[in-house]
């Protein structure tokens, strides 16, 4: 009687160990399980965020319409300035923000999510019109 009782305990202890082990490395700094973390759901982990620099609790850290990801490996604009090209405009809005025509002129932040996204403006073919073509 003594053996299961003895049995039942030590069941327990691991039982509750391999929880608390699976919690610590869920929120433990460092952890594989934290480093897959993507708290604001834009397609970089937090690790990476913090690499880059962004704000891993705000998809879109430099408040331009365009999140982290799209900037960081679509568009190549800086995730952390809002005017990558410091021409006064916008990434979302400008048509040229970095210096080079990526959308044919008259980009919208939804052409350039496409664009980064390697689709077209179903509209307007990538053209930037807005028109159909």
């Amino acid at each position: 009687m003594r053996t299961n009782e003895s049995a039942r305990a030590l069941l327990s202890v691991v039982a509750l160990v391999a929880i608390l082990s699976l919690v610590a490395l869920a929120i433990w700094p460092g952890s594989d399980v934290a480093l897959a973390t993507d708290s604001d759901s834009d397609g970089l982990s937090n690790a990476d965020e913090t690499a880059y620099g962004t704000d891993p609790y705000d998809s879109d850290s430099d408040d331009d319409n365009l999140d982290d990801f799209d900037e960081i490996f679509g568009t190549g604009t800086n995730p952390l300035s809002s005017d990558s090209d410091n021409d006064g405009e916008p990434d979302s809005s400008d048509s040229d923000p970095l210096g080079i025509d990526l959308t044919g002129g008259g980009g919208d932040a939804e052409e350039i999510r496409l664009r980064a996204r390697g689709r077209r403006d179903p509209v307007d073919g990538g053209s930037g019109s807005g028109r159909r073509g």
